[in-house]
């Protein structure tokens, strides 16, 4: 009887194998689902656009200075006849003599400053005579590629001798060069007195320091 049982089993499998059937088939709902299951997402990388700001670079502006104060070498010459030229060092009918200028201003605004001037030397280093000057001025001034071109404009009182002292327009013209922060190497020529007896006239190399 069991081997009636196990043939009729045989024959059935065989049956269903000869028609086209197929055991623990997977149906296409199944197949799609695994490869939704397999495929991998990658996400793309969002791209940042970076946002270039321009860096505007300031020029080198030397006119302003703020406040400050200086100290310079000073070559005095004194004519009777006409104004006299402090830069001219061959010139036998001038009276020259070394010395010193202290200075101390303030740049008002970019292009006007005010400045303050003093000066002294021996006149006759035998005798004792003192040559002295001190004065006020107004300082017109224009950048010109990092160098300070200024002019001075004001009045001064000069003494020449024991007793000789006299107050008149004074003028003149230099230039403020940049070294390093803060400071400047300066030259100038200024005529002090311009009287028809007398002129006086200096010209000056030094440092000022802003502060």
């Amino acid at each position: 009887m069991k081997l009636s049982k196990s043939v009729v089993a045989i024959l059935a499998l065989s049956a269903v194998g000869f028609a086209g059937g197929e055991i623990g088939k997977t149906t296409a709902y199944e197949n799609a689902d695994v490869k939704a299951a397999e495929q991998v997402v990658v996400e793309q990388p969002k791209v940042v656009e970076e946002k270039v700001i321009p860096v505007e670079v300031a020029p080198v502006v030397a006119a302003a200075m703020g406040g400050y104060v200086g100290l310079a070498g000073s070559n005095f010459v004194v004519r009777d006849d006409k104004r006299p030229n402090p830069l001219d060092f061959s010139n036998d009918e001038q009276d020259r003599v070394g010395g010193l200028t202290a200075v101390a201003g303030y740049d008002i605004i970019e292009n006007l400053g005010a400045e303050v001037r003093g000066t002294k030397a021996y006149w006759n280093m035998d005798a004792g005579d003192k040559f002295k000057s001190y004065g006020a001025y107004l300082k017109p001034q224009v950048d010109l590629a990092g160098v300070n071109l200024y002019g001075l404009a004001g009045y001064a009182k000069t003494k020449v001798g024991a007793d000789n002292e006299e107050g008149d327009v004074s003028y003149g013209l230099g230039l403020d060069i940049p070294v390093v922060e803060n400071v400047k190497v300066f030259v100038d020529a200024v005529q002090l007195l311009d009287e028809a007896n007398s002129n006086v006239a200096n010209a000056n190399a030094g440092i000022k320091i802003q502060f």
